[in-house]
């Protein structure tokens, strides 16, 4: 018994560990870009040897892939917070619209490191399962709203600029 509870410890050390790589990963990228992030500045950043970096992850692609995935998990966090806070379907899209370009605009050196990964992967020729993801991602939201029963027509209550 001994030996399970010390690999579910050590597991859970992994875990941690693992995700305080991503954690100083996502702040090198913030502050340098995607690009100008090595590995070796993200293992100087989480106070590790370059070796661990290694054993958690593959390649730079698939730490930063990990990094991409955080922005864009916590911005598809914020619009269905928006989802769930409005009824209306006109409301709901206005406020998934205007969530998304201030977010885009705070927080822009995340906006950034994304473009700058999704360049990346244009570049690789591994858009597609990217891809597949954001559209997925931001698609969801969209559908959900203007499937609801009732849905009047959005452009004709949408306020115009």
């Amino acid at each position: 018994m001994a030996i399970a509870g010390g690999a579910r410890r050590q597991t859970a050390i992994q875990r941690v560990r693992r995700r305080e790589i991503e954690t100083a990963a996502m702040r090198t990228a913030l502050r340098h870009g995607f690009p100008a992030t090595s590995l070796r500045t993200v293992a100087n950043e989480a106070g590790v040897p370059l070796g661990e970096i290694h054993y958690y992850f593959r390649s730079k692609d698939d730490l930063m892939r990990r990094v991409a995935a955080r922005i864009y998990d916590a911005m598809i966090a914020e619009l269905s917070a928006v989802l769930a806070k409005y009824r209306d379907p006109a409301r709901r899209i206005d406020a998934l619209v205007e969530t998304w370009l201030v977010r885009a605009t705070e927080d822009w050196r995340a906006s950034l490191a994304f473009v700058e990964y999704w360049a990346a992967c244009v570049r690789a020729g591994t858009i597609d399962r990217l891809y597949t993801k954001t559209l997925a991602g931001f698609r969801a939201p969209l559908t959900d709203t203007l499937a609801e029963p009732g849905a009047d027509a959005p452009q004709a209550r949408a306020p115009r600029p």
